[in-house]
């Protein structure tokens, strides 16, 4: 199985490589150092090295007992 590496606050998983330089359509781009806007551009286009993460199941249920 791939690593995958956390980034963003844990918003997108980088798989495969390290955070740090690619090569990208938009040229290189350090993932080690990009905001979310060019995360999601990455994303868009799809790159092989970034996705979204899918969101955790303890925030949903912290969500469901703080509205209890």
């Amino acid at each position: 199985m791939s690593k995958v590496t956390k980034i963003l606050d844990g918003k997108y998983e980088v798989l495969g490589v390290k955070p740090g330089p690619i090569g990208t359509f938009m040229g290189i781009v350090d993932l080690s150092k990009i905001d979310e806007a060019t995360a999601e551009r990455l994303v868009a286009r799809g790159s092989s090295y970034l996705r979204k993460a899918k969101p955790s199941g303890k925030k949903i249920k912290d969500k469901e007992e703080a509205i209890s």
